[in-house]
């Protein structure tokens, strides 16, 4: 059965992203930085969250310019009272979070994590 155009453009509406909010980590490269651009693109203001303002600030410029909402804040995920002050922020940016990219590489020593044997 075909879509009708009314249907087709309503389903178009179901794919935009228009007044959601992405909160992104990892945002200063890479993947992260690339699901920051494709959200504007399809509509939602973004919250970038890195460790490297300067790279973020960048972002944030690139997004502006070209027509959406970017806002920006370096933080080291790693340390686990930095997402606490990540949410605040967010919260501030924009009101609210409905999308989370949680992008953001923290490498943990697996040593540590492995079940101690004598000798090792």
């Amino acid at each position: 059965m075909a879509l009708t155009s009314s249907q087709m453009r309503n389903n178009q509406d179901l794919n935009s992203l228009t007044d959601k909010v992405a909160l992104i980590t990892g945002a200063t490269s890479g993947i992260g930085a690339q699901q920051a651009r494709a959200l504007s693109n399809a509509g939602a203001s973004v919250v970038l969250v890195g460790r490297r303002e300067d790279r973020l600030k960048e972002l944030a410029e690139e997004i502006r310019n070209s027509g959406g909402e970017a806002d920006y804040l370096a933080a080291d995920l790693s340390d686990e009272g930095q997402w606490d002050i990540v949410v605040k922020a967010s919260l501030s940016f924009f009101g609210r979070v409905d999308i989370l990219c949680n992008t953001a590489l923290i490498s943990v020593n697996m040593q540590m994590m492995l079940p101690q044997k004598a000798g090792i």
